[in-house]
């Protein structure tokens, strides 16, 4: 029996599915709650379910295997954490090699990285480093490590996937340097060959190998081969390394899943020359060139795969293009107007603001739509719109949306439904005059794979029934003096809740249900609404806990999120970027003790570049929308859940006024 950790991974999954084309017995290991879209066919009991940090479940995971193929590890996909990355790289294969030793599994190939060496001080390098030196340094164990170079396949995430999104759909490519730096890219395929023919020749023992492609490209090659793979025609733009690493600090620090991280560009600058002799000298490697490779994968997909917005993530294609128009080209206008560009089967269709130099300058960014300032002007002549979507200020949505309603276009509205509880009241009626027409909600925050994970937990009883909850969100935004319509009240409705706080109180519905009782205090700090409040909120669930937020919080260059339950049988505690879980029995198919999954791993967004974080949480929706649109059904949160989250937010805010306790009556 070999095991293979990591297996609903990238490298992983192709080691588990070139293991049963032969006919080995394979478990694959993976993370309490990985998906695993990429074990499709792999037998429930072929699959075990195992944390890198908890060492009891590395001992299930290795019981009765003779060899393991370690795979698991932090990437430099998302934003570099070290303390993460030591956890899991470091610690957890030190865990792993101590549980194999105790199991008599002697057998050991680590798949480790062309980052691992001394001249890359990045926080994937450096553990990835440690990692071979911990399975170098260990006592019985006849280990293995092989060092491939950028890997690409179908599914494939990193440097690979994010130049291939990059050649469909941007009309220039970025390029960090000048693009001369040599690599060897490989095919997943043959990543995984090489693991299992070190599994079964002994001259492989206690070496190290290089693997690389058939091919040695420069970068600038790299790139003209993608771009003939699709049938594309672009040109590049070559963007200092000081300047690119400047802009991959900024972006991992605003964004959770960035399209460059400074690992990327730490890689690319530290780069080392690939050779295959000594793997082809001991093992007989002999992989594909980079031409043969992406035939292979864009030939196998067909070649709607070079223009469809979901190419390379393994999902088809939607029925029939989505073309929504973008109504308000601030930033969250340029937001949206990217998403629904990038999202599968869904286009813009119109662009409309009163300031015809917005849309100019969304043009100007690729957008390929026509430009309205009004929106009698946009209803007469974009007359193949399905949809809208509504990114203006709160306090002209009811007017935009009723419109959009009645002239039978399906409306996407930006968080807050309106500026007022009536006004909300008024959208919720229009949309039940219209119940053929699709409505929806900005609440981007309740479509991040991570925080849904977390309502599953809960409603499946991973804590027991849940009694009480911490929820905070704060961001360092208002630290003077401000003025403008998002400081008015009239015009915005309030200060910091109904304005980010908004999504918490969101999230909370989506654990607990209806609430039904709110007592709050607000004050102003900088500005002429709340800038901070804190809140008891009841719900009629039983469960009940303390709601805080801020925007004049310093330290909190983005936003930051927490949510703390407490259950009869455990703790489950969630962050932006991570959700842990405490079981204190184990009982119920809770995993017992601490469970601990990372944003990355639910993460699915073929592309999720923004101006601002939670893109991953932006993408979703949109793409929600559009299949709501398809389907004929409802949205995920159309504008009925907008109101009741309003309803809360007005109560709070009465509460605020009047110092009292303000009950929220029965739905």
């Amino acid at each position: 029996m070999m095991l293979v950790t990591g297996a609903s991974g990238f490298v992983g999954s192709a080691v588990v599915r070139l293991a049963r084309s032969r006919g080995l017995a394979v478990r694959a290991m993976v993370q309490p709650q990985s998906r695993l879209d990429l074990l499709e066919g792999v037998p429930a009991d072929s699959i075990v379910r195992a944390d890198m940090t908890e060492i009891d479940s590395l001992r299930r995971a290795v019981e009765g295997v003779r060899a393991v193929v370690h795979c698991a590890a932090t990437t430099s996909v998302s934003a570099p954490d070290l303390e993460l990355s030591r956890r899991v790289n470091v610690e957890g294969t030190d865990a792993l090699l101590r549980a194999c030793r105790e199991a008599g599994a002697r057998r050991f190939v680590n798949i480790g990285s062309q980052s691992a060496h001394k001249g890359n001080p990045s926080v994937y390098g450096r553990t990835k480093l440690e990692q071979d030196e911990r399975v170098m340094g260990a006592e019985g164990i006849e280990w293995t490590i092989l060092r491939p170079s950028i890997v690409y396949g179908a599914q494939a995430k990193g440097v690979f996937s994010k130049m291939a999104d990059y050649c469909r759909k941007l009309p220039v490519i970025p390029v960090i340097g000048p693009g001369r730096e040599e690599m060897r890219p490989i095919h997943v395929d043959d990543v995984a060959w090489a693991a299992l023919a070190c599994i079964e020749e002994s001259r492989t023992v206690g070496r190290i190998y290089d693997l690389g492609g058939a091919d040695v490209l420069e970068f600038n090659e790299f790139i003209s081969e993608i771009l003939a793979a699709i049938g594309k025609r672009k040109p590049c733009f070559h963007l200092p390394i000081p300047i690119a690493l400047a802009i991959a600090r900024t972006l991992s620090a605003v964004m959770k899943n960035p399209p460059l991280t400074p690992d990327n560009v730490t890689g690319i600058q530290t780069a080392r020359h690939v050779s295959n002799r000594a793997a082809r000298e001991d093992f007989g490697f002999a992989p594909r060139g980079f031409a043969q490779g992406l035939r292979e994968i864009y030939g196998r997909k067909g070649r709607e795969m070079a223009t469809s917005p979901s190419a390379g993530d393994g999902g088809s294609a939607p029925s029939r293009t989505v073309r929504l128009a973008v109504v308000g080209l601030g930033k969250m206008g340029v937001m949206h107007s990217a998403m629904c560009g990038a999202a599968p089967g869904v286009s813009v269709g119109a662009l409309m603001d009163a300031d015809p130099k917005l849309g100019s300058q969304v043009q100007s960014m690729g957008v390929d739509a026509p430009f309205f300032s009004s929106l009698d002007a946009m209803f007469d002549k974009a007359r193949d719109l399905d949809g809208v979507v509504i990114a203006t200020p709160q306090f002209t949505h009811r007017e935009i949306a009723v419109a959009c309603l009645e002239r039978g276009l399906h409306v996407f509205c930006e968080k807050p439904l309106a500026h007022t509880l009536d006004d909300a009241r008024a959208m919720a009626e229009a949309q039940k005059t219209h119940p053929d027409r699709v409505t929806a909600i900005g609440f981007m925050k309740g479509h991040y794979p991570l925080w849904l994970e977390a309502a599953r937990r809960l409603r499946d009883g991973w804590i027991g029934p849940p009694r009480r909850f911490r929820a905070t969100v704060y961001l360092s935004q208002v630290l003077s003096p401000k003025k403008g319509w998002t400081f008015t009240k009239d015009l915005s409705g309030g200060g910091i809740l109904i304005n980010s706080g908004i999504h918490l109180v969101h999230f909370l519905r989506v654990l607990f249900g209806d609430v039904e009782r709110v007592t709050a205090r607000s004050r102003p700090m900088h500005s002429q609404v709340e800038d901070t409040l804190a809140a008891l909120v009841e719900f009629r669930s039983g469960v009940f806990g303390s709601y805080d937020t801020s925007w004049s919080v310093a330290g909190y260059e983005t936003e930051g999120t927490t949510v703390l339950v407490e259950g009869d049988e455990g703790t489950l505690e969630i962050a932006d970027d991570w959700l842990r879980t405490y079981h204190l029995t184990g009982a119920g198919g809770a995993p017992k003790g601490w469970s601990r999954t990372h944003r990355a791993e639910l993460d699915h967004a073929a592309f999720t570049m923004s101006p601002d974080y939670g893109g991953e949480g932006y993408y979703n929706q949109i793409e929600d929308f559009a299949r709501a649109i398809r389907e004929g059904g409802r949205a995920r949160y159309d504008w009925t859940e907008g109101l009741r989250v309003q309803e809360v937010v007005d109560a709070l805010y009465r509460s605020c006024e009047s110092g009292k306790t303000i009950a929220i009556g029965p739905i």
